[in-house]
């Protein structure tokens, strides 16, 4: 994501002492959330509402980490409830890799992960895009909407597309989706 002029991104605080991403993401104005701190949240959810009134699109993972899928983690609620209060619309996209390497699960050092990646002689990353974005006032309709796309389109991209490597870090979020 090259340019904090396109838009702003929200990301895990761990992420601002990683070497190379980190120093790009500061210098990129990356939103930063402490997710084990509510004050955390309630200061970021805030940036993002003012960052967005102010003209900028915000992005976020809506799931807040990543893992080898294609099931969903269950998603953070809160900017849906944001979104619905203020009528902002989401412009919803899925990112798959044809690597479950690719994924980031709890528990997994940044250099055993980055080390995994680049030990690949290739790896591929499929996007999906829903062409309309979605606003709705009632947040539980919007978080029920944005699931039911997400299922989907993970689903189609992981059948079209499937990921070599499946259960290659030890993963307890695994047994959560069974």
């Amino acid at each position: 994501m090259p340019t904090s002029a396109l838009y702003t991104i929200v990301g895990k605080a761990e992420v601002r002492s990683w070497p190379f991403i980190g120093w790009a993401a500061r210098a990129l104005g990356v939103l930063w959330v402490k997710r084990e701190s509510k004050e955390s949240r309630v200061k970021t959810r805030q940036g993002i509402i003012e960052a967005i009134k102010g003209g900028q699109t915000v992005v976020l993972f809506p799931e807040g980490t990543s893992w080898e899928g294609p099931q969903m983690l269950p998603l953070k609620p809160g900017m849906f409830y944001e979104s619905a209060k203020h009528g902002f619309n989401i412009y919803q996209w899925s990112l798959h890799f044809d690597s479950a390497k690719t994924g980031f699960p709890v528990g997994v050092k940044f250099l055993s992960h980055l080390w995994a990646i680049c030990c690949e002689p290739k790896i591929n990353a499929y996007v999906d895009i829903r062409a309309v974005p979605i606003s709705h006032t009632d947040s539980d309709a919007l978080i029920a909407d944005a699931q039911e796309w997400w299922k989907n389109s993970l689903a189609g991209l992981s059948e079209a597309y499937p990921a070599r490597h499946s259960g290659y870090w030890p993963d307890h979020r695994l047994t959560v989706q069974a």
